[in-house]
């Protein structure tokens, strides 16, 4: 063997394993996985930045309070056996006017943790608490 077959070969065996389309599987077709996607349903995940957004509003900010920049953001999912977890982090600004005083501003970073069952949702704002030890939300 010639020095340029060897090097022909040497540059053929690592694109072996490569050329293999979707469709074709290298150990047979009985080797794909029928497991579902192991990820929380992004129909799910705004479910929660819904329900935070309302959550937010109805019960952390004061009626005279006019909230800026809210937006819930998915920090963490995961699906546990007895429903979806999520994991939010909002950070926002809240102003309160006055006739006679200047404005008065806060700044609030929120983290909580959702669990949606199947007919329930509960959220806590513990760092490692338990969602259903939290307070059940309707939303």
């Amino acid at each position: 063997m010639n020095r340029r077959q060897v090097l022909a070969a040497i540059g053929m065996v690592p694109t072996v394993g490569c050329l293999a389309t979707d469709s074709d599987s290298l150990l047979g077709d009985d080797s794909r996985s029928d497991t579902p996607d192991e990820t929380v349903d992004t129909a799910v995940e705004e479910l929660v930045v819904d329900c935070e957004t309302k959550y937010i509003r109805e019960n952390v900010t004061g009626d005279n309070e006019t909230v800026r920049s809210l937006q819930p953001r998915v920090e963490a999912t995961d699906i546990r056996p007895d429903g979806d977890f999520v994991e939010v982090r909002s950070t926002f600004g809240t102003a309160i006017s006055h006739s006679d005083e200047p404005d008065l501003h806060a700044d609030y970073e929120i983290g909580a943790s959702y669990l949606v069952a199947e007919d329930d949702v509960y959220r806590t704002e513990a760092e490692a608490g338990d969602p259903r030890n939290g307070t059940r939300i309707d939303c």
